[in-house]
């Protein structure tokens, strides 16, 4: 899934992230900033709970968090493994 990154005009595309975070866990990567607030910490959520970014599932075996960058904020995500995964979320 790709969608468009307007603070810095580019698409995210969450699947080489996802991968990439999934080969080395603990690695933290960037994966977009954002010019809301309230949109990096949407993405962040659906990081987490791989809500309709099923790259990241199972929910939960992925962290996100944001930052407050001068180009707006940031969205850093790492994989965590399987075993912390939420279970039965939706």
């Amino acid at each position: 899934m790709t969608h468009r990154n307007r603070a810095a005009h580019t698409l995210v595309r969450h699947q080489p992230i996802a991968d990439a975070l999934r080969e080395v866990p603990g690695l933290e990567l960037p994966v977009g900033t954002y010019s809301a607030r309230h949109n990096a910490k949407n993405v962040a959520y659906r990081i987490i709970h791989a809500y309709r970014l099923p790259y990241y599932e199972p929910a939960g075996s992925y962290t996100a968090r944001c930052e407050d960058t001068e180009m707006g904020t940031a969205v850093y995500a790492r994989y965590v493994g399987e075993r912390a995964a939420i279970p039965n979320a939706a």
